[in-house]
Parts: structure tokens; C-alpha cells; sequence
């Protein structure tokens, strides 16, 4: 597996705006260390086109504006407790694609605008007479329903800088938009048994048995209990024991016995009980699932299992990668030979990697000769070991995007003689998703006095007519996260309570920008983040991203 300490820097803007995603360093904003990701949309201009080409086709030029002016203040305004996304958008050919052009908004389509974020920022202009009004909305990307609004009404008008200031207004209304989105959030969750946050890196669903060893044909008392992630006991939701699936996701349930009854509801302290019969099989998996909607109406899914007899090591792993990157280059440069301009198009490149997942580890009775002697796991679907790896849950994606503006190069020599040569413009994009035989390899080495302790997952997905997701763009197609990395937290816990088979804890968690190295710059006293701003002022480069991997394992070791 390659460790990749930076990845190499991605952003993908729409030219003009500023539409940057946060930095998430305000943890502080965080709900279950997750930022809310809204996608900045254009107002529907609801107003016809003039048939004057004067000062009264000017003002209706103006009212696109609107749009620019209240996103950038909204950025400005919430970037620390926000991520905004850039959306695209369904051309008549289907494909993703963004509108540039004044009078051109970014609306939201008939597409799954979900891919894009959490909620979304849209909304409308209208006029009646000489009198106007800007509708700006906060909405959630599933169902579109409204969390919260601003109403500015205002006149026609060609000044730029009166229609940025009605732009200002709305966005500040709507601001803080984090306490609309957490005041929403509360109250759907509240109201709604089918609504939870999310357990995003938790385990929610916790189950007991009064035994853990059974014979074929014998019973036990199992005891489950759901919280959400930040706690909060969720009562009277309904948690299924068989099969399910989850946006294409299979959830395998319970396996080597049966759990009666199959569906229980929770009670008013987030508990039910049920029973589970033995099998004729060695051993048993009692998987739990809830699903549910989050606040933004997406559909989610918790889960939590307890294996009977057999105890083997259980893994649970999420992760996520967004990087974007805007290049747009100018350099004009003359001598007595002549001079150069050089217009290159700007590039935009976007980058999205999700992967979840829970599995039993079962190590064979004789480990592999070559590996390592602290290595508690290598798990590889080509190694035939003697292991048994049995996913509880696997699903994952990936995302890419490139596109290229038109572009040109004029050179004029000093005695005369002009050349124009123009760069064509491009867009390509490639989507994968994991693969359903389970390929992706895991390691865990506990560490020794020459290295440290560090967790691998080498991601293996679909790549649309590619072997495999790493021939996608620069995007490294694994991750490795050790003890020493300036940007990890690993806790090691020796589990004491006398009922658990398990004996050993271990936790990874990472959440930054992956292409800020000024943690790295403190532990080793360089300068590579001044270097690398520099070079990216040089090239015309804006980016950001956001890398962020929480990795639970329990051994009985």
C-alpha cells in the first residue's frame, strides 16, 4: 500500500465566484464531527428578457448578478462552520456540466441534487412593475423542503453596487446559516421517528446476548439499545434483523441463526429485546439495521451486530476524500524579439471518494510466514490464507471531474508576424463504485521499536473500463494512516468489562485538508506550506478539500 502523505491538489470553482470548501478547522460548528455541505446554486431570474437594448436591458442583466453577490457574501459570511459545494448540472445530453455565462444560472435540475451536498442555496427574482424582489432559500437536497428564507424587496436599478448591496442583505439574513440547519435538524428529529442524524464513525446500534456461546438449536436473550451520534436516545424506531439494502448498499443481516421476533421497536430509552436461536453452523452474526432519513431528507442506514461462538475481529471504517482544484494562468511577457501572451483556459477538476464498511475478521489458525510479526491483520481477497473476512456492510464510490476552457497563445515577433494557436477546450468525468466481490485489501501492524503503528486500505472500485479506481487522474487509490502522522489520533484501549469477548480497542481518526501541510511543517520545522502557497499564487491555483477517516477495530487479542 502507498502512503501518501499529500495528495496532489484539486479545486473545482465556477470562474468568478468564490466557492471554496471550508478548511474545518472550526470543529467547534461540527455536528458528530460533520460540517454540513450545501451546494451554492443561481436565483431563477423570473423576469423576461427586454426587447430595449438601453439602460432598461442593462438593469435586467443586473438582476443575474443578484446570485454572485449573495453567494460570495454567504461564503464570507460561513465559511468556517459550512462546506460549499460547487454543483453541476444535466445537459441535454445528460452529462454533468456547469453554465458560464451572465445570464446563465445554475439551477437546481430534476438530477439527485444529493451528490452534491446536504442542502442547497437557490431561489428566485421577480417584478412587477419598477418594483423587485429577491427570493433567497435555504432548502435540503432530498424532497426540497424549506429551512429557512430571506424576502429583500427592491427597485430597478443599473448600479452594480445598489444591487450588491441588496444581494448582502439576503445573505446576512439568512446567516448564520449552520444555526438554521442545526435549529431544522433538531426539531425533524424530534418530530419524526424515521429521522436521525447519522453515525458517522459510531457504532449506534449496540447489541447484547445473555450468551455468547450456543449450541446448534440453542437460545439466548439479546438486549439492544440505539443512540444517534451525539447521544441523543432514539426512541420508538423500528430495527430489523434481516436483510435489507440502502441506496443499492446490501445489508446482509443476521446469519448462522434466527432473531425473534425479526423487527422490534425501540422504547422511550432507546432499548427492545428479542431472542436469537443457534443455527446449524459453527457460527453466528446477529446484525442489526435502522434505516432512516437524515435531516436533509437523504436516506441512511445504522447498523450494529455481535458475533455468537467464533470470535473474530471486527472492523468499521468510514471515509471520505473531496478535493477541488481551479488553475486559470495569464502571463504576458515581451522582449526586443517580440511578445507572448499566454490565455490558457481554465481548468477545473473535482474529486470525491466515499467508503464504508463492517466486517468480521476471522485470521487463519497459521499466519503467513512473510508477514510481519506485529501484524494483527492483512486482509487481501488474493491471499489464500485460511482466513474468513465476513462483511456485515460494504458500499463505496468515487467521483471525478475534469474540464478544460478554450484557450490561446498569441505570439508577435518584432518584425512583425503574429501567430494564434488556441487550446481546446475538454471535459471528461469518470464515476466507480465498489465492487460487489469485495476486493479492497486492509492491514493493521500494531507497531515495533523500527515503526510505528499504522492502519492501510487499498481501495479496489469499478473505473468505467479501467482495472481499477487508481488510473483515475493523480488520485492515490489508497491510504495509510500511522501513529506518528501530525494529522491522526490512534487510541489503544484494553476493554476490561468481564462480559466482552474482546480485549483490545483501536481507533484511528484523521479529519483535514489534505493539502495543508502546516502540521507537518511543526513536527519537521519546514516550510513546505509557504512553498507550496507560493507556486500556487505563481500558477494561478485555488484549492481545497477535506480528508477525514475514523477506523473502530475490537480484538480479542
Amino acid at each position: 500500500m502507498n502512503h501518501s502523505k499529500f495528495f496532489y491538489l484539486k479545486q473545482f470553482i465556477l470562474s468568478g465566484l468564490i466557492l471554496f470548501s471550508s478548511l474545518l478547522h472550526a470543529q467547534d460548528c461540527a455536528n458528530c464531527k460533520r460540517l454540513p455541505r450545501v451546494a451554492s446554486y443561481d436565483l431563477n431570474v423570473q423576469v423576461a428578457k427586454p426587447s430595449d437594448t438601453g439602460e432598461v436591458m442593462f438593469q435586467w442583466r443586473q438582476l443575474f448578478w443578484l446570485s454572485k453577490f449573495a453567494n460570495s457574501k454567504l461564503f464570507e459570511l460561513n465559511k468556517n462552520c459550512v462546506r460549499f459545494i460547487q454543483p453541476m448540472v444535466k445537459n441535454k445530453e445528460g452529462k454533468d456540466v456547469i453554465l458560464v455565462g451572465e445570464t446563465s444560472p445554475m439551477l437546481p435540475d430534476n438530477s439527485d441534487p444529493s451528490g452534491y451536498g446536504d442542502y442547497l442555496i437557490t431561489g428566485t427574482v421577480t417584478q412587477s412593475g419598477n418594483n423587485c424582489s429577491m427570493h433567497l432559500e435555504l432548502q435540503t437536497t432530498c424532497g426540497r423542503k424549506k429551512v429557512a428564507a430571506a424576502d429583500i424587496p427592491f427597485n430597478s436599478s443599473s448600479d452594480p453596487n445598489y444591487i450588491e448591496q441588496i444581494a448582502h442583505q439576503a445573505a446576512s439574513q439568512l446567516s448564520p446559516l449552520i444555526d438554521k440547519i442545526n435549529a431544522f435538524a433538531k426539531k425533524e428529529r424530534e418530530e419524526n421517528v424515521k429521522v436521525a442524524y447519522s453515525n458517522w464513525g459510531i457504532e449506534s446500534i449496540t447489541i447484547k446476548p445473555k450468551k455468547r456461546k450456543l449450541a446448534s438449536g440453542e437460545e439466548t436473550e439479546i438486549e439492544i439499545s440505539m443512540k444517534d451520534c451525539d447521544g441523543y436516545v432514539l426512541a420508538n424506531r423500528r430495527i430489523d434483523f434481516s436483510k435489507g439494502s440502502i441506496n443499492g448498499m446490501p445489508i446482509n443481516g443476521t446469519t448462522g441463526g434466527t432473531v425473534t421476533p425479526s423487527v422490534v421497536t425501540t422504547d422511550a430509552n432507546g432499548k427492545a429485546k428479542a431472542k436469537f436461536k443457534m443455527g446449524g453452523a459453527k457460527t453466528a452474526i446477529i446484525a442489526a439495521h435502522y434505516l432512516f432519513n437524515r435531516p436533509s431528507g437523504c436516506l441512511d442506514a445504522m447498523i450494529g451486530s455481535c458475533a455468537i461462538n467464533g470470535v473474530p475481529i471486527k472492523v468499521s471504517i468510514e471515509y471520505e476524500l473531496e478535493q477541488q482544484i481551479n488553475v486559470e494562468t495569464k502571463i504576458e511577457a515581451s522582449s526586443q524579439a517580440g511578445s507572448i501572451k499566454l490565455a490558457p483556459g481554465a481548468e477545473n477538476t473535482w474529486f470525491n471518494r466515499y467508503y464504508k464498511t463492517t466486517f468480521y475478521h476471522y485470521p487463519a489458525a497459521r499466519p503467513s510466514p512473510d508477514a510481519p510479526a506485529n501484524m494483527l491483520f492483512f486482509i487481501d481477497p488474493h491471499l489464500k490464507d485460511g482466513s474468513t473476512t465476513i462483511y456485515e456492510t460494504e458500499y463505496g464510490f468515487f467521483h471525478y471531474i475534469h474540464i478544460k476552457k478554450e484557450g490561446e497563445t498569441h505570439v508577435k515577433g518584432a518584425l512583425g508576424g503574429d501567430v494564434l494557436e488556441t487550446d481546446s477546450a475538454f471535459t471528461e468525468s469518470n464515476y466507480g463504485k465498489v465492487r460487489p466481490d469485495h476486493t479492497t485489501q486492509f492491514a493493521l501492524f500494531k507497531g515495533d521499536q523500527f515503526d510505528p503503528m499504522y492502519f492501510g486500505v487499498a481501495f479496489n472500485f469499478t473505473n468505467e473500463g479501467e482495472e481499477e479506481e487508481i488510473g483515475t487522474g493523480q488520485f492515490p487509490g489508497s491510504i495509510t494512516i500511522s501513529k506518528n502522522d501530525p494529522d491522526v489520533k490512534v487510541t489503544v484501549r484494553k476493554i476490561n468489562d468481564p462480559d466482552s469477548p474482546y480485549k483490545t480497542e483501536y481507533i484511528f481518526e484523521m479529519d483535514r485538508n489534505p493539502n495543508d501541510a502546516t502540521s507537518t511543517d511543526k513536527l519537521l520545522g519546514t516550510n513546505i506550506q509557504a512553498m507550496a502557497d507560493a507556486m500556487k499564487t505563481a500558477m494561478g491555483m485555488k484549492d481545497s478539500g477535506r480528508e477525514y477517516i475514523t477506523v473502530k477495530i475490537v480484538s480479542p487479542y
